[in-house]
This record gives C-alpha cells, structure tokens and sequence, in this order.
C-alpha cells in the first residue's frame, strides 16, 4: 500500500472507531490519537504520524476525531487515550486548569514534542467586498466555538488586534475550525477569524466560495493586544499566491501545536513516537506540506508549558539537544511551581 493510501486508510478506521469508547494510554498494542474533526489540519498531522508509526516504529496508532481538546483533552488526562496534538496556548490552559475551558488542572498530560507552525488570519469571501480587517465591523463572523477553546482565543486575539470585541460583529454561533469556516461557503457568515490555509475545509470552501486572507495589524500595540489573549503567536508574512487565498503579501500570525501524551505511556512508546518523528520528517513532508514547519532544532526547548515525558526526554538525550534549562522546566512544572 503507498503512503498516502495508508493514510486513507487510517482515516477510514478512525471514523469506525471513533464511536467506540477510547482504549487506555496504557494500551501499548495501540496507541489512540484523540484528535480534532475529520477535515482539520490537526487530524491530518495524527493520520499522517500514524502512518509513519505503522512504518518505521512497533506501535499501532489509531486517530479518532473528537469535536475539540475540551472534550479529548480530560479523557487524555484519564488515560482514555494516549496521544493528542493542541496548540501551546491550549496546552497551557489544560495542564493549569483554566477555567472556563477545563475545570481542573490536566497534570497527567506529558510533552512528546513541539510539533508544527500554523497560521491565523482573518478570512472573508471575496464576494463581500471586504479588503482590510477593519471592515468587518458590523458584518457576521463565525464564533462562539463552543467545543474548541482554541478557536475561542484565536478569533478573540484576533479581533482584540483589530481593536475590536465581540459586540462590534454579528456572530454566528459554530462549535469548531471545520463549520467555521463552512458557513462562508453556505453564506451565513462573510468571515472566520479563527481560520488556517492549511486546512482542507479553507481549500474545499474556496473551490465554490472564492475566499481571500486579510492581514492582521502589525503595529506594536496591535500585536500586544492579540498576545494578551493568547499567548505565544508572533506576525508571520506570508506571500501573494503562496495559496489561491493570499492574494497579497498577507500578514498572519504564528503559533505552534504540541505532540502530548498521557503520562502513563511507557517510555519505549514516548521513545518511539518522538524518533518516528524526527527520523521520518522529511517522508512526512510528502505528506503534508506543514511538515516543513515541524522542526528538529525545535522539536525540545526550555520554554513550554506542559513537563516532557520521560520518554522523550531520554530520546532527545540521545540526540544531544537535551539541555539543563529544559530539565529545569520539566522539573518546575512538575512541581507545580
């Protein structure tokens, strides 16, 4: 079977078990991947590593699709599951327990790698005329996202950056990414504020509904704004016809997702993900272009939110990038400090 076949076939499998309860981290047969909706870019990087570790390491790892970490990431701490991929905001706010996304501090969640970049930018059809951000005062904007705190604190960086709040647009209630960004394409909403290029829902939505990415405010106060809510994005320009949806030198921003784990995972399974990775980076780009994002000088670092697992940590001792700041980090978070 090729790569990619493979890969269809995990998200064939994926969706039959999704309605299955999660099997225990502690499971080393398989390793289940609780992961964002079929169709966002989070479940394609999960299938894409499950491949790679159906390849290259002993372990079965299966991707099953939740409609967000609010909902995937308590069974992650429980051990209903034994991998998951969110954002370095999200991953603060799971591990600290910050309310209202989760009730309790995730502290049986563990750090596997940082994973790859992803963009955010406003995206508006290009039927409603609108070229700049600052239009959209007034008009309907997808919101709410009640099953992803992630797109909640993106959108609202987002629109704090345009000096903006919620009150200042019409907002349509959706639960994720996905129908975030499918309400475009139907017309109930001109723009998503929580939207990446990458995502197969933008190409998909595009092809009937031309759309285009606006530039946020790069100004120094503007960019404030935007970090105050979540913490860790940083503008990235992006260039014109780098997608059919940059039709301009657009000016995004940047944040990266986090590989976790549930800290019962043995170590030898940590191991052999984090090596899957970082051996199979350049397969994995054939893949999924935002592999390119996912790299191995980055893959360890002493600023993260969430302790490494051990795992990993012994892998990445292994490779010589392993440094006492990281160690000092691990152990400070892990002490609660």
């Amino acid at each position: 079977m090729s790569f990619r076949g493979l890969v269809s076939a995990l998200c064939a499998a994926a969706a039959i078990a999704a309605a299955a309860a999660p099997a225990s981290a502690a499971d080393e047969k398989q390793l289940q991947f609780l992961s964002f909706p079929q169709g966002s870019l989070a479940y394609i990087v999960a299938t894409s590593i499950a491949s790679a570790a159906a390849r290259h390491s002993t372990y079965s790892v299966l991707p099953v699709p939740y409609a967000g970490p609010q909902v995937f990431m308590p069974l992650l701490d429980k051990g209903e599951g034994a991998l998951a991929l969110i954002n370095v905001n999200e991953a603060r706010q799971a591990y600290e327990g910050v309310k209202p996304a989760y009730e309790r501090p995730l502290r049986n969640v563990r750090l596997v790698s940082i994973g790859y970049e992803n963009l955010v930018a406003p995206l508006v059809t290009v039927k409603s005329g609108i070229t700049d951000a600052h239009m959209l005062k007034g008009k309907t904007v997808a919101g709410k996202y009640t099953a992803h705190q992630g797109c909640i604190d993106l959108s609202t960086a987002v629109i704090a950056n345009l000096g903006m709040t919620w009150s200042d647009v019409q907002v349509v209630p959706v639960q994720s990414s996905v129908p975030g960004i499918a309400v475009l394409g139907d017309g109930r909403a001109v723009a998503s504020l929580c939207a990446s290029p990458d995502l197969a829902i933008t190409k998909e939505t595009n092809l009937k509904t031309p759309l285009r990415f606006l530039s946020i405010d790069t100004s120094p106060a503007a960019v404030q704004r935007a970090r105050a809510v979540f913490a860790g994005m940083h503008p990235r320009r992006i260039a014109a016809g780098t997608s059919e949806t940059f039709v301009e030198d657009t000016d995004t921003f940047a944040y990266n997702f986090y590989l976790l784990a549930n800290a019962n995972v043995s170590d030898d399974a940590a191991y052999a993900i984090a090596k899957t990775i970082w051996d199979g980076l350049p397969e994995l780009e054939q893949a999924h272009t935002i592999f390119k994002t996912w790299l191995r000088d980055h893959m360890a670092e002493a600023d993260v939110t969430v302790p490494y697992h051990p795992g990993a940590i012994r892998f990445y001792k292994e490779q010589g990038v392993w440094t006492a700041d990281m160690d000092a980090t691990t152990k400070r978070l892990l002490s609660g400090m």
